[in-house]
């Protein structure tokens, strides 16, 4: 299934990508069958001078808001240079960037391919909005669908665990994460390139911009 976000009128609903991989996900189930979940967003339209800016935004909340809802892997449509489509460049950048975080040193492909999912920390909105809505009638969504504003994959992954939040609101959300063992772990901020620190209480704040993604390696 596509996930052309904005080609499908949903660039101010992106939980909607959160919807396709589960429409893709309940699909491959009810048939039995083996077929993997692929996220497909889009690379082919040039949008509104002012929004240029956001292009880095909407890609990497795009693929990790796909990956924690269950996709499996990636294929974007498309690297085809298109005739007004100066936004090429812009975006095929974006996209090199979360490819490499994904299959170069961070290595996360493989936490999402082979991670064990587990669901004992809490990712807790503080300040933001706690939930999100869409609509999408050429889909069957003529009623809004809520869904938190906040989603999240807990993964164990050899002897680490990883989690990866994701803010699919359009507003800055500040969160409490918690369940960690009581000063026994360093967190690293992945994306940020932070100094590891420690969560001596077993909780630490995350500060989530519009749109925004937090990866979290937590060790020994």
């Amino acid at each position: 299934k596509g996930m052309y976000t904005n080609y499908a009128n949903m660039k101010k609903g992106r939980v909607w990508c959160r919807w396709t991989i589960e429409q893709e996900v309940e699909a491959i189930a009810a048939a039995k069958s083996k077929a993997i979940p692929l996220a497909v967003p889009e690379m082919f339209q040039q949008p509104a001078a002012e929004e240029l800016a956001l292009i880095p935004a909407w890609v990497r909340h795009d693929v990790y808001a796909a990956l924690v809802a269950g996709a499996k892997g990636v294929v974007v449509f498309s690297a085809s240079q298109r005739p007004k489509f100066e936004a090429h460049e812009t975006y095929f950048a974006s996209y090199l960037d979360v490819a490499r975080e994904l299959c170069g040193a961070m290595n996360l492909g493989q936490v999402f391919l082979f991670g064990e999912r587990r669901n004992d920390l809490q990712v807790e909105v503080t300040q933001g909005p706690q939930k999100v809505s869409m609509v999408f009638p050429s889909g069957g969504v003529k009623d809004p669908i809520e869904y938190p504003s906040l989603s999240w994959a807990n993964l164990a992954y050899g002897s680490a665990r990883y989690l990866i939040v994701v803010n699919s609101s359009h507003e800055r959300i500040e969160a409490i994460v918690g369940g960690l063992p009581y000063g026994r772990v360093m967190v690293s901020d992945l994306l940020a390139g932070a100094k590891p620190f420690v969560a001596p209480e077993g909780e630490f704040p995350v500060d989530l911009t519009p749109l925004g993604v937090k990866v979290f390696h937590i060790h020994r």
